[in-house]
């Protein structure tokens, strides 16, 4: 009988009897869901954040090795904020290194985002930041009381350099010279052996010294522009000397420095060198081009590896695992059978080996030459050696290894010094050394070049535009303080640069300055009201020329149509052809034009040849004087001259002062008034008839608004003097007293009170008190009469 075996009872068949379970695989989270793809290269976008649970998604644990960078790792956003200051982009640098601060405290971190404020022109902030990465790295240094310091890492001692070196630049471009020094001298005390390097240590040594003569300067120039400030008129100017000291100034530093020349521009303009001033307006020009603005994005630092000397053999250590040559081996050979027992009778063999007794032959004669042993005097002396040409190498210093590589063959010839593979690899690292330096001063000197060529090729106004295309990464924004020092400093420069062109009449030239002054400052008010002085003067004188070709024109076609008529009038003027003037050229006559039309505070007085003429007949006479009224210039006419007493009292409303000042002292020059008259008495007669007085008074005011006090003083006399007139004008004739017209008397008793009540004021600033009082008595007089 046949057994089978017992049959297993199988599970039951899902869904037969068997309860349906779902399988559910829970699928991996991102810690943080929103990255953009391609931050994550390699990975699938981001899915949308929960909304359910309010966005916050739990983190998921790392493991130790996982190469999974988020956007809080404090090391990805270090490097990918390193990236974007590479590229010249600050604002998402300074962002990253935020973040990755608010994760980790790190000091090089805190120097980065440091030098992106220095960048963005937040200089405190760069300051504050330098310090924090400075407090880092003096805490880390920092050894218990008891212990040995550890070797500082020279990482380290290169980020604290850098640290120091950042925040000396930000003290001094805020002008504090004693910090900035302070700053410099201690990176290259604490720092200089490993924190920098040749050409670094010589560039902060060269801005220290910089710094030295800036204060000097600085010094000076304030005494300078003390006595400048003081000086009222040319004649002072020259007897204190102020251009001389300026000169001084200006060469302690040895010509670099753009603010001095610009001062020393200003002051050749008020003593009426208008040459020297162009010349030094454009030296100013040059070296407001050449200031050291950020041009390109600091690139990363590299680390070069054929720098790292090579580890020296020491033939005194035997590796006993490596396979030895076959000039390495122990013996060298055997001798035996005879009969030898002296050493001196063996074959010779060479200096490093040495015969001994063979203890494995039990005859007498038997000798091995073997490997000579040195003694633990002689390892360590030779040891010893080795390391001094080590040290040698790590200098990377020629002199010093070309010294030791000498000293070391010289030890090796007697055998006590390093070996002969030592000094081939002493010697192959000092070529590779050498060809490194000649490399780096190829760079070095390309460098030189092309930072001499950008200065060559400076343009302080392109580069101050306000439409100027800045493609290069990296570069300043216009809101920076050194941008904005840059500006100012073009600004004064080119509008001091017009104003001598103005004085010399050559109003193109004055017109392009004005014009590139709005390039950099479109708002600024006294280019633009200068500027539409100027080419309302310049359309004049073209217009001028014009009609002055089309006498010349119209007096040639009347000459050849009464050809008999002009021949016999040659005839007649034979004998006087000496005496008699020629006809001005045109251009000529668009000088005299353009001099009649200069600026107002002009120090040149032009001598103007005069030529008499002998009159011959009526119609000589009748030419002279045509040509005497053709070279008068025009003067604004009475409608016009009200527009712009107009235009300048809304300027005055504003309280743009300077722009007032300009156009009512322009109206005062060519404008057209109402002489007094006593017969016309009605009020717009008075009212016609003061304006003048009243223009004056207007620019009183804004001398006073602007704190001009030594030309108040001369403007006020001249209102004085034109008060004056007024009153001797309604009493000349004795048709009309003064004191009847209580409307005429109440005016101008009024302008006359507050002439004097400004003048007092610049006498009070001008320290002279007892002038002062003397004019505030008589407006206490002058309005008790009023009343």
């Amino acid at each position: 009988m046949e057994l089978l075996p017992a049959v297993k009872e199988l599970p039951p068949v899902r869904g037969k009897g068997a309860p349906t379970q779902k399988l559910i695989i829970p699928m991996t989270a991102h810690a943080k869901p929103g990255v953009p793809a391609r931050d994550r290269p390699g990975r699938a976008p981001p899915m949308p954040q929960d909304v359910n649970s309010g966005g916050k998604v739990q983190r998921v644990p790392r493991l130790e090795g996982e190469n999974d960078y988020l956007e809080d790792d404090p090391v990805w956003l270090k490097d990918k904020a390193d990236t974007f200051m590479s590229q010249g982009n600050y604002n998402d640098a300074y962002t990253a290194y935020t973040k990755a601060l608010t994760e980790f405290s790190n000091a090089r971190a805190f120097c980065n985002r440091a030098l992106c404020n220095m960048y963005l022109g937040k200089l405190e902030a760069c300051i504050e930041d330098c310090s924090h990465g400075l407090r880092i790295l003096e805490h880390k240094f920092k050894v218990p009381p008891g212990n040995c310091p550890p070797p500082r890492d020279p990482e380290d001692e290169r980020l604290k350099a850098r640290g120091l070196v950042r925040r000396g630049v930000a003290h001094l471009w805020l002008g504090d010279f004693q910090r900035a020094e302070e700053d410099f001298r201690t990176a290259l005390d604490e720092c200089a052996e490993h924190g920098l390097d040749r050409d670094e240590r010589e560039a902060v040594q060269a801005d220290l010294t910089r710094i030295h003569k800036a204060v000097e300067a600085c010094a000076k120039k304030r005494a300078v522009d003390k006595v400048f400030r003081n000086v009222s008129n040319a004649d002072e100017l020259e007897q204190n000397r102020v251009v001389n000291q300026y000169d001084e100034c200006f060469n302690i530093e040895n010509g670099e420095n753009a603010v001095v020349c610009a001062n020393r521009s200003f002051c050749k303009l008020q003593m009426g060198d208008l040459s020297g001033c162009l010349e030094d307006a454009e030296i100013s020009m040059k070296k407001l081009g050449q200031w050291p603005v950020a041009r390109n994005a600091p690139k990363r630092p590299e680390r070069p590896t054929r720098l790292d000397p090579p580890t020296l053999e020491d033939h005194t250590f035997r590796n006993p695992h490596k396979k030895k040559e076959e000039d390495e081996k122990d013996w060298l050979m055997k001798h035996s059978g005879s009969g030898q027992t002296d050493t001196s009778q063996l074959p010779p063999i060479p200096p490093d080996f040495e015969w001994m007794k063979d203890m494995t032959d039990k005859n007498d004669d038997s000798w091995i030459a073997v490997r000579k042993k040195l003694t633990r005097e002689q390892i360590e002396s030779i040891r010893a050696k080795i390391g001094k040409l080590q040290e040698a190498l790590y200098t990377r210093n020629l002199e010093e290894i070309d010294a030791a590589v000498k000293i070391a063959g010289e030890q090796n010839a007697k055998h006590d010094g390093p070996s002969n593979e030592a000094i081939r690899q002493a010697i192959d690292y000092r070529r590779k050394l050498e060809e490194y330096y000649d490399e780096e001063a190829q760079k070095l000197e390309e460098k030189k070049k092309t930072l001499d060529k950008e200065f060559e090729n400076a343009n302080a106004e392109q580069d101050l535009s306000i439409d100027a295309e800045r493609t290069a990464p990296g570069c300043f924004q216009r809101a920076h303080p050194v941008e904005k020092t840059r500006r100012r400093l073009f600004v004064k420069c080119k509008l001091r640069e017009a104003k001598a062109c103005e004085l010399k009449a050559d109003t193109e030239s004055a017109i392009k300055c004005l014009r590139s002054v709005l390039k950099v400052e479109p708002k600024n008010k006294d280019a633009e009201s200068r500027l539409a002085i100027l080419e309302a003067t310049s359309k004049a004188l073209v217009d001028k020329k014009n009609e002055v070709l089309a006498n010349e024109n119209a007096s040639t076609d009347a000459e050849s149509a009464t050809e008999t008529e002009s021949t016999d009038k040659k005839k007649k003027n034979t004998s006087v052809s000496d005496e008699k003037p020629q006809a001005a050229s045109p251009s000529t006559e668009m000088e005299r034009a353009a001099n009649d039309c200069s600026a107002d505070n002009s120090t040149e007085k032009k001598k103007k040849r005069k030529t008499h003429v002998t009159s011959v007949d009526n119609e000589s006479d009748d030419e002279e004087s045509d040509d005497e009224e053709d070279q008068k210039p025009k003067n604004i006419s009475i409608n016009d001259t009200q527009t712009l007493i107009a235009t300048g009292t809304k300027y005055l409303e504003k309280g743009e002062f300077d722009s007032a000042h300009q156009l009512f002292v322009h109206v005062l020059r060519k404008g057209t008034f109402v002489e007094p008259d006593s017969t016309k008495n009605t009020s717009s007669d008075i009212e016609n008839q003061t304006a003048r007085v009243r223009v004056l008074l207007n620019a009183c005011m804004c001398l006073q608004k602007t704190k001009r006090a030594k030309d108040l003083l001369g403007l006020c006399a001249e209102a004085l003097t034109e008060v004056e007139k007024m009153k001797n004008a309604w009493n000349a004739d004795g048709s009309l007293d003064l004191s009847e017209n209580k409307e005429m008397r109440t005016k101008l008793f009024r302008f006359e009170a507050a002439c004097l009540t400004r003048r007092s004021w610049a006498h009070n600033q001008l320290n002279n008190a007892a002038a002062g009082t003397r004019d505030a008595k008589a407006v206490q007089e002058i309005l008790r009469q009023v009343k």
